[in-house]
């Protein structure tokens, strides 16, 4: 393991899923570093607890905020955080996955994973994961026909969360 990796694996083990101000100090401590971005993706599927919460939280935060990742950093990021079993790392994927310039090869690998969690015991989950494949359909037509269909099903979903993203994806 990189100096760095462990530097920010050690300060990422410290959150506890609530406090958002240690993943806040982590990025200020280490947002000028030029691997940085690479050690969050690394981390984003890390099985210890709340460590994947955290690492996809701070890519969610780099591009709400208007950061990119490049072509091969969206797709290592991917690979990695749908490994992950945390619904909080799942949600914060579905959530970035608007912001990213997904590949057909990234694509591949998220629409099986987005349509599992389509049936996910979340609402949030169901409702970016809807919002997920059809950000996807945008870039990569072949999905269309599945995200209009999980449209259709999030409209008569159980829960309000649920429709009312499904009515404005709708």
């Amino acid at each position: 393991m990189t100096g760095l990796k462990a530097k920010v694996r050690d300060e990422l083990l410290a959150f506890d899923g609530r406090a958002i101000s240690i993943l806040s100090q982590a990025i200020a401590r280490h947002h000028d570093e030029p691997e940085f971005l690479d050690v969050i993706i690394s981390l984003s599927a890390d099985p210890e607890d709340y460590l994947a919460d955290g690492a996809t939280w701070i890519i969610k935060d780099h591009l709400d905020k208007g950061g990119v990742l490049t072509a091969s950093q969206t797709n290592k990021f991917v690979s990695q955080a749908i490994k992950t079993e945390s619904w909080a790392a799942n949600l914060h994927v579905c959530q970035s996955v608007q912001h990213l310039s997904v590949s057909e090869k990234a694509a591949k690998e998220l629409a099986p994973w987005l349509g599992i969690l389509l049936e996910h015991k979340r609402p949030f989950l169901r409702a970016w994961s809807m919002d997920a494949l059809s950000a996807i359909a945008k870039a990569h037509p072949e999905y269309e026909k599945k995200a209009k269909a999980a449209i259709k099903a999030g409209l008569e979903d159980s829960a309000a969360s649920v429709r009312a993203r499904a009515k404005n994806l709708s």
